[in-house]
């Protein structure tokens, strides 16, 4: 195949990923999320856990603390130091490609986690204190970043962690000109730009935005919207979980009554 046919068959190929009637390969229509699942408290060996999935997405999170820092250099006066590991299993990806705890990809999620998760949490009420969040990708299929800054709010809030709002996660892609929210990672790859949101959803603020490669000025706007509403759609599920959570353990305790 000549290079110009190469090029054409790739145009098509993404062209594919969203049909005449304006469907996707998932049948999710440009603007809509995949479907979302939690499990909150799902080990018992941690103070707070989650297990969250994102479509095929899936992470699970762990929060131990707070407590004492370990490490006297960690510690901070006034705060809680927050210390994040993030970690994938060697079967998240369908080319089963072995990563490193050092790899750059887990090193940047990470960095998006220590950044903005501090936006919402009250460390100043755990002076000298850590907490360590522990997230693992069990499986890959896109918005890596994204689901794992929702996991990691999630087990902190599980672990009765004080936060003055939710952050949640949420990716935008630009395919061929048009954006579409939540993209699995076949539509990430096909994408000319992909962008990552942090947002408080109650007031819509933007705490981390990280963009893939350059990209215009007006998708560059459009995808930020997109995002920033897809998080907002993703807050409504999360919160309502997080509320269904808390009802079941106050009834076992004996706490709530009918």
């Amino acid at each position: 195949m000549s290079a110009a046919g190469a090029r054409a068959g790739g145009g098509a190929r993404r062209t594919e990923l969203v049909s005449y009637a304006g469907l996707r390969a998932d049948g999710r229509r440009p603007h809509e999320t995949r479907s979302i699942r939690t499990r909150l408290g799902f080990l018992r060996t941690a103070d707070g856990s989650v297990l969250f999935e994102l479509g095929q997405t899936r992470i699970l999170a762990a929060v131990f603390g707070p407590c004492e820092s370990a490490r006297r250099s960690e510690q901070q006066h006034d705060r809680a130091h927050l210390h994040v590991d993030v970690s994938m299993t060697p079967f998240a990806l369908p080319e089963r490609r072995k990563h490193r705890v050092g790899d750059r990809r887990l090193a940047e999620i990470g960095l998006a986690v220590r950044r903005s998760l501090p936006q919402a949490v009250m460390s100043h009420l755990y002076p000298r204190s850590e907490v360590r969040l522990h997230l693992q990708i069990l499986t890959s299929d896109g918005g890596d970043l994204a689901a794992c800054v929702t996991a990691a709010t999630l087990a902190v809030m599980d672990a009765g962690v004080a936060m003055t709002d939710f952050v949640v996660g949420c990716t935008a892609a630009v395919v061929d000109g048009r954006v579409l929210m939540d993209p699995t990672q076949a539509e990430a790859s096909a994408a000319t730009a992909v962008i990552h949101l942090a947002v408080l959803p109650r007031s819509r603020r933007v705490v981390l935005c990280q963009v893939a490669s350059r990209i215009a000025a007006d998708e560059l706007r459009d995808a930020v919207g997109a995002a920033s509403d897809g998080a907002v759609g993703v807050f409504g599920v999360v919160k309502a979980a997080v509320h269904d959570h808390a009802v079941k353990r106050l009834s076992k305790r004996g706490l709530l009554t009918a």
